[in-house]
């Protein structure tokens, strides 16, 4: 029973082991770097009773240590929407980002998750629209922390223009008298 016990959580990726790192002095100013641990039989928690054998090339594993950082970051509004959006502002205007050195040094902005504008304001008046909106949870593809996790807005909201095609509008040119060349359209 408790050979299905151990058999059933290593199935539900429920073997968690815990190992002690210390990073090397040398290695204290790199952004990032790579290691190999090895693993012991003693450090894999199995119920009593179960002896834990390891094959020699399972005893290893890679693991990539990542210098982490803490940046105040301005804030960016994005927004989608049939609509046009000036003066957004957000409250507060920068957070607290907490993530890989390498990529909070490369980034200016944390941008919001963007808001959504469904309702088009009537085309003769501008409305101001406010709320909350979340801030992104990855910068570059890596996963952050931020304090505080949502922002609230207000941004002024306008009716997207609107485009005229104007087609087979004649065009002419007026040129000084005295001027040495001829100016022709050409559709």
């Amino acid at each position: 029973s408790r050979i299905r016990e151990i058999r059933r959580k290593l199935q539900r990726s429920q073997v968690k082991i815990a190992v002690d790192y210390a990073v090397a002095d040398d290695r204290l100013e790199e952004y990032s770097f790579c290691d190999t641990l090895r693993i012991e039989p003693a450090q894999i928690p199995a119920p009593p009773g179960v002896t834990v054998e390891l094959v020699e090339e399972t005893r290893y594993i890679q693991v990539t240590a990542h210098r982490l950082a803490e940046r105040l970051l301005p804030v960016s509004f994005e927004h989608s929407g049939d609509v046009r959006v000036s003066q957004a502002k957000c409250e507060p205007a920068a957070v607290l980002v907490r993530g890989m050195k390498s990529v909070l040094d490369r980034v200016q902005t944390i941008p919001t998750a963007p808001h959504v504008f469904t309702a088009a304001p009537d085309e003769t008046a501008d409305a101001t629209e406010k709320g909350q909106v979340s801030i992104a949870t990855e910068l570059e593809g890596r996963p952050v922390q931020v304090t505080p996790k949502q922002v609230s807005f207000r941004a002024k909201v306008y009716p997207r223009k609107r485009l005229y095609v104007l087609k087979d509008v004649p065009v002419q040119f007026l040129s000084p008298a005295q001027f040495p060349y001829m100016i022709s359209s050409r559709s």
